[in-house]
């Protein structure tokens, strides 16, 4: 079991600056949704505290 996970490992290479493409590509989606998030979230808390 050893053996095999130190042949594997070699292969094994993570790229941790990639990580998943977003969604919102533009500056301006990214500014949109966060102005949209802010300007909204009271309402968005008060509606989640009646669940």
């Amino acid at each position: 079991m050893g053996l095999a996970y130190l042949s594997l490992k070699k292969e094994i290479k993570h790229n941790f600056t990639k990580g998943r493409k977003s969604i919102l590509q533009d500056i301006e989606e990214n500014l949109f949704f966060i102005l949209f998030l802010y300007k909204n979230l009271s309402d968005l808390r008060r509606i989640g505290s009646g669940f």
